[in-house]
């Protein structure tokens, strides 16, 4: 393939610091433009599953309209708040609360010695599961 490089060297030209931010501002962006891309998605598929209108969650959450609209176009940058309001209401979850990552749970195991007298046995719990939820629950 020839390349002329002359008629590249005019018609290309380096790139101005507006450019440059714009283009690095999108880039920076694109983790949570996606994340909310999808939250847009959940919503939207379970006011379909609800037969909800958008007008109805906005009255539900105590918004306008637009701000439905922004939150449904995919890239609303979404306060914590917005979000636990929308799995509240359409009954999803967006946000995972676990904060253990699963390659770092440990499973534990307890070993329970239950030794009484006779007399203990009357109180005593009468199955494992109470016992369990006696030790745990308190």
């Amino acid at each position: 393939m020839w390349l002329d490089k002359e008629k590249l060297g005019k018609l290309a030209q380096p790139l101005d610091a507006k450019v440059r931010d714009r283009m690095e501002r999108r880039r920076s962006d694109r983790y949570w433009k996606a994340a909310s891309a999808i939250i847009a998605a959940k919503v939207l598929r379970q006011l379909k599953k609800r037969g909800m209108t958008r007008i109805q969650l906005a009255e539900k959450l105590d918004v306008t309209p637009a701000n439905i609209t922004r939150y449904l176009n995919g890239s609303t940058n979404f306060e914590l708040r917005t979000l636990v309001e929308l799995e509240r209401t359409l009954d999803i979850e967006i946000i995972n609360r676990n904060v253990i990552p699963v390659k770092d749970r440990v499973p534990v195991i307890l070993e329970i010695e239950y030794t009484s007298s006779e007399s203990d046995w009357a109180e005593s719990p009468s199955s494992v599961s109470e016992l369990t939820n006696e030790l745990c629950y308190g």
